[in-house]
């Protein structure tokens, strides 16, 4: 009688442990520090590109999906889906600094009131948190590459140029190469005269009117000195500071993603920019009638 009343008391020492150490419902935590400000993060993460190229290597070990549901400033709302399972729960985005942020994920998981359901539980909530960090890890490489982000490779550079002579011109329709080139040997050819030397590829900068209604185009040479101003020419003086460059190689439309993937990079990071940004035309179009072989490359002065 009393080695029966003791094997009760194990049993029942051993349910009360289960009951205690393996709750009903479980949690699971993961997150990782990334070099991309929150701003950024929370754009690309509300992809469902993102998240397909992420989801964990269907191995033995990988038991989760997850899909994007809704996104607000702060937070991605996802499902987990294990097995026959779905788990509603949210990626948290944390500031940490101007360039970076936190990524903290947690789910919780609900398993059976049966003390074998809860034993198991745990087990499911380990390969359901190593599912959440494989995530993770490639998000974080996904996200920490500038090309993947923007569709360009975005390179931080200093200002070189000091002294430009510039003219500016109007046009109704999108400059043509002839127009905008006939401007660019205007001031070549001023330069010439006055004994001065490029000392960089010739500029461009086009910016459409708020009213549609045309073009103002500048175009601007780097010299190695100061010259009198003309009525149609003028020189300036750019501050040496840094700059965020890209290098373009194509046409036009290839040219008008970069100066949008740049701009959204200086958007993304909050940074001030001192003078337009400009296209540096490495390649002269007049000389290389194959648009696919441009070379341009982007400048945006920042600090």
């Amino acid at each position: 009688m009393k080695t029966l009343i003791g094997f009760v008391l194990v049993v029942l020492i051993a349910l009360a442990g289960v009951y205690l150490f393996f709750p009903a419902t479980q949690e699971t935590k993961a997150a990782i520090a990334i070099a991309v400000n929150a701003r950024t993060a929370n754009r690309f993460l509300a992809t469902d590109s993102l998240w397909k190229k992420c989801q964990p290597q269907k191995s033995g070990s990988s038991t989760a999906t997850f899909s994007l549901v809704q996104v607000t400033y702060e937070a991605i709302g996802l499902t987990a889906n294990v097995g026959s399972k779905v788990y509603p729960n949210n990626l948290l985005i944390l500031p940490f600094a101007k360039d970076s942020a936190i990524l903290s994920w947690k789910i919780k998981i609900n398993g059976g009131n049966l003390p074998w359901e809860r034993i198991k539980l745990l087990s499911q909530k380990n390969l359901l948190e190593a599912d959440q960090v494989k995530s993770l890890l490639c998000i974080k490489s996904q996200l920490e590459k500038n090309t993947m982000l923007y569709g360009a490779n975005i390179n931080s550079g200093l200002m070189t140029d000091s002294v430009l002579i510039t003219t500016t011109f109007f046009t109704k329709k999108y400059p043509t190469i002839t127009e905008i080139y006939d401007q660019i040997n205007l001031l070549e050819t001023y330069a010439k005269a006055q004994k001065s030397i490029a000392t960089n590829a010739p500029m461009l900068f086009v910016h459409e009117n708020e009213d549609l209604s045309g073009y103002k185009i500048q175009v601007a040479l780097p010299i190695n000195k100061s010259l009198n101003n003309t009525n149609e020419i003028y020189t300036k003086r750019m501050v040496l500071g840094n700059n965020l460059n890209t290098t373009i190689i194509g046409p036009q439309t290839h040219i008008n993603k970069g100066l949008t993937a740049v701009q959204n990079f200086v958007n993304d990071n909050q940074f001030t920019m001192p003078a337009i940004a400009y296209q540096s035309l490495i390649t002269n179009r007049k000389n290389e009638p194959d648009s696919n072989k441009w070379i341009t490359k982007l400048v945006f002065p920042v600090y």
